[in-house]
């Protein structure tokens, strides 16, 4: 998967934040249901949203936790979509 967009991001707190993403990406997985393990995406190319909460400490450095969604919007005959769940570290440059 490679994705591309745009983020926004809000500062709370002392150094706490909030991310919102949003943009497409473009995968090599399935796109038609030939294993039942496996989600049908539909199409190779897909909306993707992204959040994240997090908490920056000594200047640079930040940990997160992230959830991101990639599907086609119904523009395909499959749409089971994708999400991702997990923890980040970041170094802001």
């Amino acid at each position: 998967q490679v994705y591309l967009g745009l983020t926004w991001e809000w500062e709370f707190l002392e150094n706490a934040f909030f991310d919102f993403g949003w943009g497409g990406t473009v995968h090599d997985g399935e796109t038609a249901e030939v294993d039942p393990e496996k989600k049908a995406l539909g199409c190779r190319v897909l909306f993707r949203e992204a959040i994240d909460i997090g908490y920056r400490f000594q200047g640079q450095h930040g940990v997160m936790v992230h959830l991101d969604h990639i599907s086609n919007a119904k523009l395909c005959d499959k749409n089971e979509g994708l999400e991702s769940v997990g923890v980040r570290y970041g170094y802001r440059f």
